[in-house]
């Protein structure tokens, strides 16, 4: 501290060409200021600190509110995403049905015109090997009655 005041008298001796000692007034009004000024910057910290908590504090606040909004909306936007998949999924599920059944139902058709085409074949098959079994049969007979006589 003495070097400041020495400062201050040489400063006030350069620019007021006044000489001032050491024991003059006018420095108590120095060391006064001094004590202000370094009060003054003891509760601007402070208050600067408290301001830097209260920052803090609400950037974490804003930090949490910020995550659970987002939170929030990626559900959301999954739910949404979900909805929509199953609903497309269900859709080509109807369609692959109805197209299959479509393709089935044809194919019975056809089947069932085959299979009455081929039966038809089958009865008419059978009907001519009853005649010639009864032609069989009855040139037996004939045969048979033939050598008895």
């Amino acid at each position: 501290m003495s070097q400041d005041i020495q400062k201050v008298i040489q400063d006030i001796a350069k620019i007021h060409n006044i000489s001032i000692g050491r024991d003059d007034p006018i420095l108590i009004l120095h060391t006064i200021n001094e004590m202000l000024l370094k009060r003054a910057a003891e509760v601007q910290e402070n208050q600067l600190k408290a301001f830097q908590e209260e920052i803090q504090l609400l950037m974490k606040q804003l930090s949490e509110d910020s995550k659970d909004k987002a939170e929030k909306v990626i559900s959301a936007a999954l739910n949404a995403s979900r909805a929509n998949i199953e609903r497309a999924t269900s859709d080509q599920i109807d369609s692959f049905n109805n197209q299959l059944t479509k393709t089935l139902d044809g194919s019975l058709i056809e089947f069932k015109t085959i299979l009455s085409n081929e039966s038809a074949k089958g009865m008419q098959l059978a009907k001519f090997s009853m005649i010639a079994s009864i032609f069989a049969l009855a040139g037996a007979v004939i045969v048979a009655l033939v050598t008895l006589l």
